[in-house]
């Protein structure tokens, strides 16, 4: 049932004839991620579904935008990075997004015209419930609406020079996906960096200290490392205690061996298929994904339903004792996993 209404407001949101008519379709999806949740979809399913609906939207805002300003002066396309890029959107997601412009761009004479349409974009996304970037990831900001050339030496410097403060801040990027425009700018930058990130050892070591950044929240005797909401209610954070580790895992691992995939799933399936790792340790961090992603989710319904905006705050309280263990367990290999890596990368 989920993707017949799920395709309907696709195909809906592909039609609008404004702006208007996309916010109104936007407000459709926190009642099509209550439904999926309750009819069982996997997590996995659920997020992408919302992932492809939010890049219906930011597509169709691309066709209104040249409809409005023109046809493009130059070649461009636009890519979305983070959980966009990677399909893996829930109810709680920002915009991350720029343009790669072709090398036939002049400031002067094409900048205004991009910078109208990230504008008209951006400000459709963030009336469509996508808030602004905090750290002004999106095409907006000049310095990620850039052409070819300047892109390819970005990353460069990223990977053949890595400072570990800039490279965390630009973690972000290595999740990119093109969705509209002209598909080679994207398919040469996406060429040229894991040609770089599979040759760079430094580059590999940095990546993966930074991954520790984000740990499961569990006390060295096994128990629950929470927090306190503004209620004073212990809570811990799916988000950067459990999803955030594996996906960042499986990014350190995919972009050693220069695979191309960059959904987190498929990066584990991939690196399972080449040898890199272990297969059961792949499954292993596929379910956990699927249990902490699914404990997310329930989480962010209950929120939608009684009218509170979504965040990624699991209090400990809503755990049956059943679930408190299974979640346990996930952290667990999710930890032990993580050290593993470690290992692989920095110390051997």
């Amino acid at each position: 049932m989920y993707t017949h209404h799920a395709q309907v407001l696709s195909n809906d949101i592909g039609a609008a004839p404004d702006v208007a008519a996309l916010v109104g379709f936007s407000q459709r999806l926190p009642a099509v991620l209550v439904q999926m949740v309750q009819d069982g979809v996997a997590s996995g399913d659920a997020v992408y579904t919302l992932s492809q609906c939010g890049q219906a939207i930011t597509q169709r805002l691309l066709v209104l935008a040249e409809a409005r300003f023109g046809s493009p002066p130059i070649p461009y396309a636009f890519i979305v990075a983070g959980s966009m890029g990677r399909n893996e959107q829930s109810a709680h997601s920002d915009q991350d997004n720029a343009m790669i412009l072709a090398d036939t761009f002049q400031p002067a004479v094409h900048d205004a015209y991009f910078l109208q349409v990230a504008q008209f974009v951006s400000d459709g996304l963030a009336a469509c419930g996508y808030v602004y970037c905090p750290g002004n990831i999106m095409a907006t900001n000049p310095q990620w609406r850039q052409p070819l050339h300047v892109w390819q030496a970005q990353f460069r410097h990223w990977i053949e020079t890595p400072e570990p403060l800039a490279l965390l801040n630009a973690t972000i990027f290595f999740d990119l996906r093109g969705i509209y425009g002209e598909a080679s700018l994207w398919h040469d930058l996406r060429d040229d960096l894991l040609a770089r990130t599979h040759s760079h050892a430094l580059f590999q070591i940095l990546l993966a200290e930074n991954a520790r950044s984000f740990h499961p929240p569990l006390r060295f005797w096994g128990g629950f490392s929470s927090q306190r909401n503004r209620n004073g209610e212990k809570v811990i954070d799916l988000k950067k205690g459990g999803v955030v580790p594996v996906i960042d895992m499986a990014r350190v691992y995919a972009l050693a061996q220069g695979l191309p995939e960059v959904n987190t799933a498929a990066r584990l399936l991939a690196l399972a298929s080449h040898g890199v790792m272990n297969a059961g340790d792949a499954h292993d961090l596929i379910e956990a994904l699927a249990c902490i992603g699914g404990l997310r989710l329930q989480h962010q319904v209950r929120q939608i339903q009684q009218g509170i905006a979504p965040d990624n705050l699991l209090l400990l309280a809503d755990l049956s004792k059943e679930e408190r263990h299974h979640l346990k367990a996930m952290f667990k290999v999710v930890a032990g996993l993580q050290e593993a890596m470690f290992r692989h990368y920095c110390v051997n």
